[in-house]
């Protein structure tokens, strides 16, 4: 499992109205995304990725719960972060 996985968001994983194309999707996915790394890499701050989410539509206390349930999974299970993306128990 790569490090960033936890904290990515989805793209497609439901058809949402206000998108005209699948570009205009795929925009909105990759500045979230890249909001979210600068923040893991210590280039951006909470506040701006949580309010990006909101901008777009996703409940940034949604997200934060699911990123935290996610954690906590990985810690329970003791899951080790490779490169391979693959997720390996220790």
């Amino acid at each position: 499992m790569l490090f960033e996985e936890p904290f990515c968001t989805h793209f497609g994983v439901e058809s949402d109205p206000k998108y005209n194309s699948p570009e205009s999707e795929l925009k909105e996915f990759f500045l979230r995304q890249n909001l979210i790394f600068d923040l893991l890499e210590g280039k951006e701050h909470a506040d701006t990725v949580l309010d990006c989410l909101d901008e777009q539509g996703i409940d940034p206390f949604y997200y934060l719960e699911n990123l935290c349930e996610s954690v906590d999974f990985i810690i329970e299970n003791n899951i080790e972060i490779t490169n391979a993306g693959l997720w390996v128990p220790r």
